[in-house]
């Protein structure tokens, strides 16, 4: 579930970060 709740704030910080 950790991993997961990673990948998402990477995801998140990737779209922001466009």
């Amino acid at each position: 579930m950790r991993k997961a709740l990673e990948l998402f704030r990477n995801d998140m910080a990737a779209k922001y970060k466009e």
